[in-house]
Formats: structure tokens, C-alpha cells, sequence
């Protein structure tokens, strides 16, 4: 594993435990960070909090939705090993819900910025 991926997946480690309330990390490019942290994080995550709704948020609608697309591939092929499932009859790539009561919802810059109270700047 390169060390900066080891770095970065230990402080997500963290962040899942709580101890500390956000995180951001930043690399050179292509060294993996954002399928890491935007693709098996997230996938992770709903292991282990799968009551849990997990955003996915990008500049773009494609950018998000292939990465929501690859969090369900995810789901579907790995997470019957740990009790995970999607719910049937939700078919759309960029919304959709498990069996423990969470989901994933896939959105771009432009929605972000139109939900209540704009968007999260300065926090």
C-alpha cells in the first residue's frame, strides 16, 4: 500500500470512530485518494453504520453518479459477505437504499447549493 494512502486510510479510520468531526486530505494527484475516499470509504462506512445515509457530492453529475455507481457495484458484490443488501425494486444509480436503513444519494455542486441554508462554506 503507498504510504500516503496508508496515512489517509487511517485518518478515516478515525473519522468513522469520532474522533475528530471532519477531515480533509489532500495528495498529490493519482495516488488513489479518490477512489479510496470516495469510493470504498463511503462503501465502508455503510458496513459499519449501515443505518447511516451516505452523501456523494462532486462538482459534477457524472463524477458523482459514477461514483455512486461503483459504491452499489460494491454493495451488490461484496457487502452479502457482511450483511449489507440493497433493497429491492430501487433501481436508479445515484439514489438507493439497504437493508439496514441507510442509502446513498449522489449529488452534484449545483443541488448542494440549493438546499437549505446554501452551501457548507467556512465549516
Amino acid at each position: 500500500m503507498r504510504p500516503l494512502l496508508k496515512v489517509s486510510s487511517e485518518a478515516l479510520v478515525g473519522l468513522e470512530r469520532g474522533e475528530y468531526d471532519r477531515l480533509l486530505i489532500y495528495t498529490p494527484a493519482r495516488v488513489g485518494k479518490s477512489t479510496t475516499v470516495a469510493e470504498w470509504f463511503p462503501f465502508w462506512w455503510l458496513l459499519l453504520d449501515g443505518e447511516d445515509n451516505v452523501a456523494i457530492a462532486s462538482y459534477s453529475d457524472d463524477l458523482a453518479l459514477r461514483r455512486g455507481k461503483t459504491i452499489r457495484q460494491y454493495s451488490t458484490d461484496y457487502g452479502g459477505e457482511y450483511g449489507l443488501a440493497l433493497l429491492p425494486g430501487l433501481e436508479a444509480a445515484q439514489d438507493y437504499d439497504t437493508n439496514k436503513g441507510g442509502g446513498v444519494r449522489s449529488v452534484s455542486r449545483r443541488f448542494v447549493n440549493r438546499l437549505p441554508g446554501g452551501p457548507a462554506r467556512g465549516r
